[in-house]
């Protein structure tokens, strides 16, 4: 293009590579951003069987002990749903990951308290009532938690996986080659479609300069398609 800029051959040869490494980028933050979900939600099952262990507990030696396991899991579960808050770029899942902290930071201490209680006074059907209360509202904020933390797959059909953002991304080369397009079929806006939904849900999950990066792509071709 140095050469010739107006070379039809070296264009092609451009957009295939940048439809490369956009495919490869795509697949990379998709790959990161997984890991990371999975993380969270392996924390938070991790947290749901410490809770358990500590509803069983039957002495206060035995609470002392369950507990401080209990404690290490959900300060781990804290510490890695606060960073995925402050990724997060959707309002409406970073509120519902911050109410479900909120909510969970607020009922630890008081269940600490009531299976405390309840260890003491193992008969007493209001302390039995009182840390089973106190242990579903912690295990609900944990649910509430994961929901909040799912990707973004959980949000859009199976058709925009990055192998059919990939497949749509080829018919769309394939429809606007130079021998193709006197023969542009009616499904290029849906492919075209497919393309950007799935572009602009990896942007939301994506750091600051890789959404402004994805969205700027995404605003050109919108520019383009209209004209």
């Amino acid at each position: 293009l140095l050469e010739d800029p107006h070379s039809q051959e070296g264009r092609l040869l451009l957009l295939s590579g940048s439809q490369e490494v956009l495919e490869g980028t795509m697949k990379v933050l998709l790959v990161w951003d997984d890991a990371e979900v999975r993380k969270i939600i392996r924390t938070a099952h991790w947290v749901l069987d410490r809770l358990g262990l500590v509803k069983a507990a039957k002495s206060m030696r035995g609470l002392v002990i369950t507990f401080g396991g209990f404690s290490e899991s959900v300060l781990l579960l804290l510490n890695l749903a606060d960073k995925r808050q402050k990724e997060l770029t959707d309002p409406e899942r970073k509120q519902k990951l911050l109410a479900a902290l909120e909510k969970l930071k607020e009922a630890i201490p008081k269940f600490s308290v009531a299976a405390q209680n309840y260890v003491k006074h193992p008969n007493s059907t209001p302390a039995k009532e009182s840390r089973d209360a106190l242990g579903g509202e912690i295990s609900s904020a944990i649910h509430d938690l994961i929901d909040a933390v799912k990707t973004y797959d959980d949000f859009y059909p199976e058709s925009e996986t990055t192998e059919n953002m990939a497949a749509n991304i080829m018919e769309v080369q394939r429809q606007l080659a130079p021998d193709s397009r006197y023969f542009i079929g009616p499904d290029l806006d849906k492919h075209l479609d497919a393309i950007m939904q799935n572009s602009m849900a990896v942007a939301h999950v994506s750091r600051d300069h890789l959404r402004e990066a994805i969205l700027g792509l995404c605003n050109e071709v919108l520019s383009l398609r209209k004209q």
